[in-house]
């Protein structure tokens, strides 16, 4: 097994566990949290399952740019065996890869489907 990104240029410190560091645990879930806070304020009256969409869109929406910073900064890359499954397709404004912007709500899916589950009333 292979990580699927690599961090580079942080301190040891920085680091919970060999190669995830906490900026970017505490990063993501920040992001996760403020989407849910935006549109559990703005469209408090929605079905839950309409709103789930809005969480995934939401996030998606904060993160794209963010990733797109850290590859920029050199601070995240993508491991050689994940870049060659890369289709080559970037997104506009980005250019981020396609498949990395896909994965965004699908990793936002279990986080925040998870968190609302286990909080419910």
């Amino acid at each position: 097994s292979e990580p699927m990104y690599r961090n580079y240029g942080l301190d040891s410190w920085a680091y919970i566990y060999r190669d995830v560091p906490w900026t970017i645990v505490l990063g993501l879930a920040s992001i996760f949290l403020i989407s849910i806070i935006f549109v559990d304020k703005f469209w408090k009256k929605l079905p839950e399952k309409r709103k789930f969409w809005r969480y995934l869109a939401v996030s998606t929406i904060i993160s794209v740019p963010v990733e797109g910073i850290l590859l920029r900064t050199g601070l995240r890359g993508y491991s050689p065996i994940l870049t060659d499954t890369f289709s080559g397709i970037s997104t506009p404004l980005t250019q981020l890869p396609i498949e990395v912007v896909l994965a965004f709500p699908i990793i936002a899916a279990l986080v925040i489907g998870f968190y609302k589950h286990f909080t419910e009333d």
